[in-house]
């Protein structure tokens, strides 16, 4: 379109310098203008179609050379193709073999597929098991269990506190208990404030009131207790004074049915048998079914008759006299029908050994929680017929007075082997005193004195030692960080649950 223009503008010049200085007419101007527009046009038109022609001959080039190209490709493939179907009209077998053998090819890289899949899995397993053991070695024993959801474990409570536990017979350390209370235990409690925790002993000598006395709760409330010691207190948790006393020893006041008429069977006389199946009574509520020792007042109502002292003396005194001999009589039982060991020193163990097999030789890591200060008063036998000696050693009651054996041999035992099996000796401290009238008697004896006043000084210096050990302990566990805060909340909130359910 640019070369007609430019040529429709040269012709227009010639035209104009052809007319030179001639004169126009008007009339016949536009006339003349439409006439150069009519030329103009038609020679634009044989120009285009000119130019057209030009490009199609070109196009009808290109596409006679690409048919012909195309014509020989065709030509010289033909041979080829017509050999190609001899071959395969002429080898049928060959063709077969070829498909067998591209079928094996394709199964083989299945399975090498396979293979590397199976493999990959695998070691994608061994990678997150191996992920797992790395993340898991970071945390400690208990907060592994926790994330695995494992709840046959105590977990942490994140409180601030020491709780004591003081184990010992009542009667032999009244004076120990008893000075530690007016001049040791307030001191400890500030030392505790000051570093932000709070200091609590539990001594089972007040406390326990009469209605658990009657329903025989007392043993069950000091092993909650100690329970509760072992699970809330930072550092030291029990602290015995374990000394030349065995102490009470009640028989069980819950049997299993089996092992309790078991036991019946093993008793001779008839007035035996009545006494138990008298105080004694099946419970096939509980799952497996049980026996249970009666509340003191269901069959003796005068037992807590604080108006009439004098029934009240006699309910008590009927109680403690069939209360000696189920005691008698189940002991002999149990030594005749169970061969369990264990099961038969459950009806001769004191509730202070209890007690101490609870809070040390049962636990884990007793070096770090528990402590004995054992008194000895060297000669205490030599005094066996002495007004107080039943205070501070296990005496036989009746015509002949005596130290009881059985009891002494149990003590041997506890004091002797067990406890020294489990503590070591940095966790023993030991003193040694003489008898006295009174048995201890600080304001009379002087070396009494200096014993009392050498036990204060040692109980305060290792008691803080436990303390700020327990602290340093506590502030870099488990329990401080927040997800396993968290995590043993909700560990801790599922066993009390579970404690308290029971299916239909």
């Amino acid at each position: 379109m640019g070369i007609t223009v430019s040529k429709r503008k040269k012709k227009k010049n010639v035209r104009n310098e052809e007319g030179g200085e001639k004169q126009r007419d008007p009339n016949t101007a536009e006339g003349e203008r439409h006439e150069d527009e009519r030329e103009d046009s038609a020679e634009e038109r044989m120009f285009d179609d000119r130019e057209g022609e030009q490009l199609g001959q070109v196009e009808d080039e290109f596409s006679d050379n690409d048919n012909k190209s195309n014509e020989a490709e065709d030509e010289d493939n033909e041979p080829q193709n017509e050999e190609d179907e001899k071959n395969e009209e002429d080898d049928p077998e060959e063709e077969e073999g070829e498909e067998e053998e591209e079928e094996e090819e394709e199964e083989e890289e299945e399975e090498e597929e396979k293979e590397g899949e199976g493999e990959g899995e695998g070691e994608g397993e061994a990678n997150e098991e191996e992920k797992k053991t790395k993340l898991l070695a970071n945390y400690s024993e208990k907060l592994q269990k926790a994330l695995m959801g494992d709840l046959n474990t105590e977990f942490p409570d994140n409180v601030k506190i020491v709780r004591i536990f003081t184990s010992s017979t009542f009667t032999d350390t009244s004076v120990e208990r008893n000075t530690l209370m007016e001049r040791v235990y307030p001191r400890l409690k500030s030392y505790c404030q000051e570093r932000g925790y709070d200091f609590q002993v539990v001594d089972m000598r007040w406390g326990v009131r009469d209605e658990s006395t009657d329903d025989h709760m007392t043993t069950e409330l000091c092993m909650r207790e100690l329970r509760a010691c072992q699970k809330l207190s930072t550092g030291p948790n029990f602290i015995t004074f374990l000394g030349q006393k065995y102490g009470y020893r009640p028989f069980p006041a819950t049997i299993a049915a089996a092992e309790f008429e078991k036991l019946l069977g093993a008793i001779d006389t008839k007035e035996d048998l009545q006494l138990l199946k008298h105080w004694f009574w099946r419970d096939d509520n509980a799952v497996p079914a049980q026996y249970l020792l009666q509340p003191i007042t269901s069959l003796l109502p005068d037992y807590r008759n604080f108006e009439n002292k004098e029934l009240r003396k006699k309910a008590s005194s009927d109680w403690w006299a069939a209360f000696e001999r189920m005691q008698v009589v189940l002991r002999m039982a149990a030594e005749k029908v169970l061969t369990n060991k264990r099961d038969q020193h459950k009806y001769q163990q004191s509730v202070t050994e209890d007690e101490i097999r609870r809070g040390i030789i049962n636990t884990p890591s007793p070096s770090k929680h528990c402590f004995w200060f054992k008194r000895v008063i060297l000669d205490l036998t030599a005094n066996i017929d002495a007004k107080n000696a039943g205070k501070f050693i296990d005496k036989t009651w009746g015509e002949i007075v005596s130290v009881d054996e059985n009891a002494q041999k149990l003590l041997s035992t506890l004091r002797e082997k067990d406890l020294p099996r489990v503590l070591p000796s940095e966790n023993i401290m030991t003193y040694d005193v003489k008898w006295t009238e009174q048995g201890v008697d600080p304001s009379v004896s002087p070396e009494h004195a200096q014993y009392i006043e050498k036990l204060c000084k040692d109980f305060y210096s290792i008691l803080t030692q436990m303390i700020d050990t327990g602290i340093k302990d506590n502030e870099t566990s488990d329990s401080r960080d927040s997800f396993a805060e968290e995590l043993f909340q909700h560990g801790s909130f599922c066993q009390k649950k579970c404690k308290s359910f029971y299916g239909r």
